[in-house]
């Protein structure tokens, strides 16, 4: 819901202590900053427990995954193979483990890889959502509706960056210089530029610091928004608006407040 900018959350979300709109309520852009080089890191793979598109961790093996690399520049690798439509689940312990030892998070199937840095983490669980969108014919990698929850609370916007990684379908493509992330915004209904991506073996990755739709598209020059057709979820649906759904669950409540109301005036017309 970010015209590209960083500006924060819809109403009643917490962002994080950033403040301003909910992505995509601004024209600004991302901040443009460029992915950091790979740095030699010890990174420990892990396969989660998948059930009912939830995936988790053992608390023994959570732990013993930790101790192998704190203190080791290490990096946490959360493997979920070819689950697309998932979500991950990690618990306040868990979360605290990562934040006092310093350890970013990788968050990976098939199609996409996020790397997540444990600053933007509070206290409390966290849940990382992956929901993919039905394909757009111009796409060049998979479309992908990214969430993270904090406690309980939906984080719109990070006070760090959080780096995407898109798998990209080289048959599709005619120039990889011309390779550029985009998001929706809800609000325009148009594909927004998030600045920075690099393309490199078959991926292009970008920093951002808000969650929302996004995909690869190549497009030459400088153009910063595309009027391509709506994500569509991979049930039919289109994408919801939540603010828009609450103010239709709130006029249809007080429709029928009035209704009630009306029908006990007449009743006590007729009792009179």
């Amino acid at each position: 819901d970010n015209n590209g900018g960083d500006g924060g959350t819809k109403p009643g979300d917490n962002n994080g202590g950033n403040g301003g709109t909910k992505p995509g309520d601004n024209n600004g852009g991302d901040s443009g900053t460029k992915p950091d080089k790979d740095k030699s890191k010890r990174v420990e793979i892990v396969n989660p427990k998948m059930k009912n598109g939830k995936a988790t961790i053992d608390k023994k093996d959570f732990e013993a995954v930790i101790d192998k690399i704190s203190g080791n520049n290490g990096e946490l690798s959360i493997d979920l193979g070819k689950e697309h439509n998932i979500e991950l689940k990690l618990t306040k312990e868990q979360v605290e483990l990562l934040k006092a030892n310093d350890i970013p998070l990788t968050v990976q199937n098939d199609e996409v890889t996020l790397k997540i840095p444990t600053s933007i983490f509070t206290k409390g669980t966290v849940d990382v959502v992956l929901k993919p969108v039905a394909n757009i014919s111009n796409a060049k990698g998979s479309v992908y509706d990214f969430t993270i929850i904090i406690d309980g609370k939906v984080i719109h916007q990070f006070a760090d960056p959080v780096t995407l990684v898109f798998d990209v379908n080289m048959n599709k493509i005619k120039n990889t210089n011309n390779l550029k992330v985009f998001y929706f915004n809800e609000q325009t209904m148009k594909w927004e530029l998030v600045p920075g991506a690099i393309y490199k073996n078959g991926k292009v990755t970008v920093n951002t610091n808000h969650f929302s739709t996004f995909t690869v598209f190549e497009v030459e020059g400088d153009q910063t928004s595309l009027e391509v057709k709506a994500p569509i979820s991979q049930n039919g649906n289109g994408l919801p608006n939540t603010a828009t759904n609450s103010f239709n669950l709130l006029a249809a409540g007080l429709l029928l407040l009035l209704l009630g109301s009306i029908l006990f005036f007449i009743k006590w017309r007729k009792q009179a």
